[in-house]
């Protein structure tokens, strides 16, 4: 309202010139209309009555305003929602690793301590340290096949090595169930993969291995190079006597067939003897650069008589070879037939000592024997049964020493 005071003279004026309303129809014309329009009927109109909903329309401006603020936030509450549903996936993710982590979990613990177990249940079953044991016996046998090889070492000479193949094995790779000696040498020896287990790359031999009978006949090339030297023949008579110990002996021929003629000994070759006097050898210790310990002979040093070569082995003489004789242990020995007794002249309690240095001691004495094909009677020992032998009664003969398995490259 103007700020302005309105007085009565200016209202009269302005109400006065405010045009009169008149209606000039006549009370019948007026009473017709009514009549028309139905008013007093009794019955209401059949024409339908259109009742228009009322409308609380927003202006412009403010829909607009709404229909840019909901269209910025629908990426919003979409976003909220996928990274509601991430989050609800990757926590029902994480819940399901969880889960299964914690079944890997128990499952792995489970079998660990089953494997545990296992392996304390083994050692308790095998408390007879028979897991000690280095060479192969006669009871290892059943399922595999023998094979022996003359490994060259770090201190090149040939260290006697048994592996056992498996029967199935053998039979596949060649054809048969009982191959020779040479058979099995000339389908392993080229496949076998010295260098991996710490050994010098020797075989196969040079030239062809063949057999005849109770021989092994090796026909050498020229410029073979096994005579370079004393120390180089010394490998390879060594390495022939671990690997066919089988057969009777080895002839050496040259190509045209005629006998070999070594430069170191100047004249022709006779046949090497494999199970002579000079094949009867005691057995110590010798350790490789990698730190593996395997029993072999001392040098191939032999005796006539199993009582000297036993005896001989508490003598240590040389850095290469080391005595299998435990600390501060004494025996005597006697033959009877093929059985030597090995008495020790103070009583022996053999877990006073490092378990695996008393399997060497025992397995040396062993093996020593069975170089004059004699087993071993143990007198004076607190056990009667020790890793796996029964030291009631003569032991076993090896079959041969420093068990390994296949290695094939």
């Amino acid at each position: 309202m103007s700020q302005n005071k309105w007085d009565d003279d200016k209202i009269e004026n302005l109400l006065s010139s405010v045009p009169k309303i008149k209606d000039t129809r006549t009370k019948d014309e007026i009473l017709q209309r009514l009549k028309d329009d139905g008013v007093f009927d009794d019955k209401p109109s059949q024409k339908p009555v259109t009742i228009k909903k009322k409308r609380n329309w927003i202006p412009p401006l403010i829909a607009v305003a709404a229909i840019a603020l909901f269209a910025l936030m629908i990426p919003s509450l979409l976003n909220q929602m996928d990274s509601e549903n991430m989050e609800f996936s990757t926590t029902s993710m994480d819940l399901k690793e969880e889960s299964n982590d914690l079944n890997t979990f128990s499952s792995e613990s489970a079998e660990s301590e089953i494997s545990q177990d296992s392996r304390e249940m083994s050692i308790m079953a095998d408390d007879s340290g028979a897991h000690l044991r280095t060479s192969v016996y006669p009871e290892d046998l059943e399922g595999f096949t023998v094979f022996h090889i003359g490994l060259i070492s770090d201190q090149v000479d040939s260290i006697p090595i048994t592996v056992l193949i498996p029967n199935e094995q053998v039979m596949e790779d060649l054809g048969k169930a009982e191959p020779t000696s040479v058979e099995l040498y000339n389908y392993y020896a080229p496949l076998f993969d010295e260098g991996a287990i710490g050994f010098v790359d020797y075989h196969p031999y040079k030239g062809v291995i063949s057999e005849n009978g109770n021989q092994v006949i090796h026909t050498l090339p020229a410029g073979h190079g096994y005579d370079t030297a004393s120390a180089t023949i010394a490998s390879y008579t060594g390495s022939l006597i671990d690997t066919f110990k089988d057969y009777g002996e080895v002839v050496f021929l040259n190509e045209d067939g005629t006998r070999v003629v070594f430069d170191q000994v100047g004249e022709e070759s006779e046949p090497l003897p494999l199970h002579s006097e000079y094949t009867q050898f005691n057995y110590f210790k010798t350790t490789q650069n990698d730190g593996s310990v395997y029993l072999s002979t001392n040098g191939r040093r032999s005796y006539e008589t199993v009582e000297e070569a036993l005896e001989d082995m508490k003598i240590e003489d040389n850095d290469i070879y080391q005595s299998v004789i435990l600390p501060g242990v004494d025996y005597t020995v006697s033959v009877d037939g093929s059985t030597v007794t090995v008495e020790f002249t103070s009583q022996l309690d053999l877990e006073n000592f490092n378990p695996m240095e008393a399997m060497q001691m025992v397995e040396g004495i062993l093996l020593t024997a069975a170089s004059f094909d004699m087993d071993v009677k143990f007198e004076n020992v607190v056990q009667t049964d020790w890793g796996g032998f029964d030291f009631t009664n003569p032991l076993p003969i090896p079959v041969g020493p420093n068990k390994i398995p296949l290695v094939i490259q």
